[in-house]
């Protein structure tokens, strides 16, 4: 599927464009948007999925990549890019070239879906989920519960997260940018790079606003790295996360952040934790900064409990 937008905008309200792989053993088609703008919302979908036939396990074939090439990507209440893994083929890349994005979660359990993208390896699936890269070359606001995401909870593995801003990287108000696993697979490894973050936990009504990789309980997979590169300002208020954890038999990964100017305040946290149900080590927190300050119960830690 190849859709070159002439028109200012390309609108997706509550449909889909798909190119999904039917389990026959061939390989999906990509999905290549080129476009000023993109909107997708009210449970609107980009999808590239694949899955085996249940009588037939084996012969799913790999998913396609999904490209976007646009000024301005917008998705809210419920908008969601999508590749995922349901059998034993790769689920496919999703690669976002942007000037701007905005993710924005507010009423997206309305539509029965977050708001977001997404690379998954579904219950059972042997394959392994895809990576997510996002190049913006202005500023990238993601906030409402919205969320960037690659999960493992079967044997493949999570995929990796780039996420590339050369402006202002914003997480606020329970957004989430993550990669995990609850299974057997492995979470991917987490790379952010941003000229400024700052992440805000304020009127986080259903979760906590983090950028993490973790390895959750019950899974025997390890977490991933979390690296972090800013040349500004990393600024991280009112609960703000960014760790490595384990619940489960994995390790925990290791976190890197190197920021001209650190600030973090109220319970803001960069850390690493092997948490009570864990059986897996505690990864290393590693800080490079000119300038750190916290205040207000902040912490830079790493823990067993």
């Amino acid at each position: 599927v190849h859709i070159h937008g002439v028109n200012p905008i390309i609108k997706i309200t509550g449909s889909s464009i798909a190119a999904n792989t039917i389990p026959v053993g061939g390989a999906g088609g990509a999905v290549r948007i080129d476009a000023p703008i993109v909107l997708i919302e009210k449970g609107g979908e980009i999808t590239s999925d694949t899955f085996d036939d249940p009588d037939e396990i084996g012969f799913g074939g790999a998913a396609g990549a999904i490209e976007l090439n646009v000024n301005d990507l917008v998705l809210r209440s419920g908008g969601r890019i999508d590749s995922s893994t349901m059998g034993t083929g790769q689920a496919g890349q999703i690669h976002v070239n942007a000037t701007s994005l905005l993710l924005d979660g507010k009423d997206g359990l309305v539509y029965l879906q977050n708001t977001g993208i997404l690379s998954d390896t579904k219950l059972n699936a042997t394959g392994n989920a895809g990576t997510i890269e996002l190049n913006i070359k202005g500023n990238a606001d993601i906030q409402a519960n919205a969320i960037i995401s690659t999960e493992t909870t079967s044997h493949g593995n999570a995929g990796h997260v780039n996420l590339n801003v050369d402006g202002l990287l914003e997480v606020l108000s329970g957004a989430q940018i993550s990669t995990s696993t609850k299974a057997k697979g492995n979470a991917g490894t987490m790379i952010v790079q941003a000229g400024a973050i700052r992440m805000d936990g304020s009127n986080s009504t259903r979760q906590t606003t983090y950028i993490v990789s973790n390895a959750y309980q019950g899974s025997t997979g390890n977490a991933g790295a979390v690296n972090m590169s800013v040349e500004g300002l990393l600024e991280m208020l009112n609960g703000a996360q960014i760790s490595s954890d384990t619940w489960g038999a994995g390790n925990a990964g290791t976190v890197t952040v190197q920021t001209e100017i650190l600030q973090l305040n109220n319970r803001a946290g960069v850390f690493s934790g092997a948490n009570p149900s864990a059986t897996g080590q505690v990864g290393d927190v590693t800080v490079r900064s000119n300038v750190i300050t916290l205040t207000d119960n902040a912490q830079i830690s790493i823990a067993a409990f």
